[in-house]
């Protein structure tokens, strides 16, 4: 599942991982990975994971944190 169709060639910083393991706390009890535009992933380390969101650029990273239930709906 592509969260947005534009990709960065930037790497993420320590903010942007962050906020991924903040998004990725929300929803930690499914077996989702998250991976950004640079190849960074968080996940459940215990689990193979049934799907893996890539986010693929500041800016969906940043709109999803400000309001996730809308934007993981859209995506």
């Amino acid at each position: 599942m592509l969260f947005r169709s534009h990709s960065n060639t930037r790497a993420s910083t320590a903010l942007d991982r962050w906020v991924l393991h903040r998004i990725h706390r929300v929803v930690s009890h499914a077996p989702i990975r998250f991976v950004l535009w640079d190849g960074y992933g968080v996940g459940a380390s215990d689990v193979v994971p049934l799907t893996t969101v890539t986010i693929r650029n500041r800016a969906a990273l940043l709109s999803w944190a400000l309001d996730p239930e809308l934007k993981f709906g859209e995506a």
